[in-house]
């Protein structure tokens, strides 16, 4: 093995759009019934567009072999919140939404083989999903501390110029290929560790603006193996629902390197996003690929919550395919299985974790 490395009328949904914007609304979707209801948000992707009473979040739909489903329809669908089915009150089709998009590169002493595929990944991204002067790109780096490399821009030349000076981070004595020259230093911040849980949770604090209209994506490149966050697995997976967050994750490690699947699928699947462990540099072509199209192929599906909204309260989410002949295909639905509410009228704050 060789090492590397929308069932609502398009009218309909802008009036939602344009509501939402006169009333000021500030997170994923909860629509403003009155235009007093100006500062109370909810949602479970962070998405701006919507408004205070109304939870919209993206939706994608692929079969086993990749392949999306681009016919869906409100009917074909079932929401639960917490258990509680819910009446679907929006549904569309996008194909050209507006994206702000980070790149993670994992820079820990681990993925000194699959670097230049991340890299080489992370260039192909960024020629393909920014499309317009819309579309913005970020660029941060991880191992034992993370660095926002380059802030969201459109500059496609100042985001290729930050990825080609990404090189590995080492820890003293490292001569290469996991040899370390005398004894090996304790696991600290500075010693070529890796603070993944850290990074994910200042991705989702510290990219993103409070306030959006866009999608936000995240594209993970790491092995996943954490060895020095503070962070929880639990709060950097909340930390993205909060901000809206959709994590897409591409798993490298060298042919012999630890690969942390489970956590990484997991990650990417609580936030509506996908993960990806592609064996050689062909797979990697095509998850490139797969991650483009599907992002390109989504859904905006909003609901009224029949219960009421308490503030900091985290709302699990479940979406089913109810129609029979497209159950018989075994599509896999992606999109964010919590969304946390927060009412701004009362100044809050998301909880700290603990």
């Amino acid at each position: 093995m060789n090492k590397w490395g929308r069932r609502l009328s398009i009218r309909g949904l802008m009036c939602l759009v344009l509501l939402s914007l006169a009333c000021g609304a500030t997170a994923p979707v909860v629509q403003c019934k009155h235009q007093a209801a100006t500062s109370r948000n909810a949602a479970p992707s962070g998405d701006t567009r919507v408004n205070p009473n109304l939870v919209v979040m993206h939706l994608t739909a692929v079969d086993k072999t990749g392949a999306t489903l681009t016919t869906l329809r409100a009917e074909d669908l079932r929401v639960l919140e917490d258990g509680v089915p819910q009446e679907i009150q929006s549904f569309t089709r996008l194909t050209d939404e507006p994206l702000q998009l980070t790149l993670g590169v994992d820079l820990s002493v681990s993925q000194e083989d699959v670097l230049p595929s991340s890299i080489a990944a992370s260039h192909k991204f960024i020629d393909t999903l920014l499309r317009s002067k819309a579309d913005l790109a970020a660029v941060y780096s991880f191992s034992g501390e993370g660095k926002l490399n380059q802030p969201l821009t459109n500059d496609r030349k100042s985001l290729h110029g930050v990825l080609n000076n990404l090189h590995i981070e080492v820890p003293p004595g490292y001569i290469g290929h996991g040899v370390i020259i005398g004894s090996p230093p304790p696991i600290s911040k500075s010693s070529g560790a890796t603070s993944l849980w850290d990074a994910i949770r200042n991705v989702a604090q510290g990219v993103y603006p409070t306030t959006h209209t866009m999608r936000r994506v995240a594209i993970l490149m790491t092995d996943g193996v954490d060895t020095s966050s503070t962070s929880k697995k639990r709060e950097a997976s909340e930390s993205l629902m909060r901000a809206g967050v959709y994590v897409y994750v591409i798993g490298l490690s060298a042919s012999d390197g630890e690969l942390a699947k489970d956590d990484l699928r997991k990650l990417a699947e609580e936030t509506g996003g996908r993960a990806f462990f592609p064996r050689n540099h062909k797979e990697l072509d095509q998850v490139v690929g797969q991650i483009e199209q599907e992002l390109q192929a989504s859904y905006l599906i909003g609901y009224y919550p029949t219960s009421k909204l308490t503030n900091n309260a985290r709302r699990k989410v479940q979406i089913e395919i109810i129609n029979p002949e497209l159950r018989k295909r075994n599509w896999l639905l992606a999109y964010p299985h919590s969304y946390f509410f927060t009412d701004l009228n009362k100044n809050a704050t998301p909880p700290k974790n603990h």
